[in-house]
């Protein structure tokens, strides 16, 4: 395991604000510029947050489109290459778990580069917003907004700001794209969530095909992470914690769980668990709803020592698969997300 070499690349991330080249600054609030939401950028950090976690495993070999490891559901090594594959895997990849965090991260930048958002407690609506496919901010390569084969347009995006009553949030945003002028009685293609206070930095992101989400607690050091894909039917959780330093860089990881599951109920493909301690690793998968043979394993990274995974342990549950019963509406609203640890496997 490289859980070393994770820890050195993690410590080295911060949330910092977005400079001129790639990300709008915000100046303080009543000067007239933007409103001063370290939010504003957590879509960002936790889009890079989650491609260095891959450094936590071996490298494998992903397809370039789907993202799918090389190796079998059921193999010895599956559990941390699709990890390793759904964590490394860009935008463009179908089956990565960032592939609509980092589509939503870059077009959050964008926008707010192009049009900031307002440091105002009445919704504001931004209309006819040119976005270039091709904009930095979309950090992993062009992306296609428009949906039109190709990623080589500059695409008009209308967006509503709401700050305040939004539940467990401080600010909502909800983005029409390709759309000249904001249409209030139509549906947004994707509706952002937003907080940031002292101890609590949030983040979701709600489509018609996904559900992502990051919470970071900075004084007790735990991050937690979900991801919805209904389209291609995957389901991921994550939670980490360490020490999380005021400007949010991370370091002294004591425990990393990771659950990922492939596909509707009554057509599971598989699922994989991961925990570990820094010391103690957990693995478990399954194929269908079957565990895979040899699995439910305990190792330690400690010489000579003897594993003990009592601690690391998630219990298999396929209701974790269940879409069809949990659609994304059930998510588009101000409720944050669990902050419990260690993870489960219920929907």
């Amino acid at each position: 395991m490289k859980l070393n070499i994770f820890l050195m690349v993690l410590a080295t991330l911060s949330l910092t604000a977005c400079n001129d080249d790639d990300n709008p600054t915000t100046p303080a609030p009543g000067t007239g510029g933007t409103t001063p939401v370290e939010t504003q950028n957590a879509f960002v950090t936790v889009n890079n947050a989650l491609t260095s976690l891959a450094g936590t495993f071996p490298t494998a070999t992903c397809d370039a489109t789907t993202g799918a490891p090389s190796t079998a559901p059921g193999s010895a090594t599956f559990v941390t290459d699709k990890i390793f594959c759904s964590l490394s895997s860009g935008a463009t990849s179908t089956g990565s778990i960032r592939s609509g965090y980092a589509r939503t991260a870059g077009l959050f930048c964008a926008i707010n580069k192009a049009s900031p958002l307002t440091n105002t407690t009445t919704p504001t609506v931004h209309d006819n917003v040119s976005i270039s496919e091709s904009d930095p901010c979309f950090t992993t390569g062009p992306v296609d907004l428009n949906a039109d084969g190709d990623t080589a347009d500059t695409v008009p995006v209308s967006f509503r700001e709401t700050t305040g009553g939004q539940g467990d949030f401080d600010t909502k945003v909800e983005m029409q794209t390709n759309a000249i002028a904001f249409n209030t009685s139509g549906t947004s293609d994707t509706t952002l969530y937003m907080k940031n206070a002292a101890d609590l930095t949030t983040a979701k992101s709600v489509t018609a095909t996904g559900v992502s989400e990051a919470v970071l607690k900075k004084s007790s050091g735990e991050v937690f992470y979900e991801n919805r894909d209904y389209t291609n039917n995957n389901h991921t959780r994550m939670y980490g914690k360490g020490a999380v330093a005021t400007n949010g860089t991370i370091s002294n990881l004591t425990n990393l769980q990771v659950i990922e599951a492939s596909g509707n109920t009554g057509s599971e493909a598989n699922s994989v668990m991961f925990a570990t301690d820094g010391t103690n690793v957990w693995q478990d998968q399954y194929v269908g709803t079957t565990r895979a043979t040899g699995f439910d394993t305990c190792t330690t990274t400690t010489t000579g020592g003897t594993p003990n995974c009592t601690a690391l342990v998630i219990p298999y549950d396929a209701g974790f698969h269940d879409f069809t019963a949990n659609p994304a509406t059930n998510y588009n609203n101000g409720t944050m997300m669990s902050t419990t640890a260690p993870i489960t496997m219920s929907f």
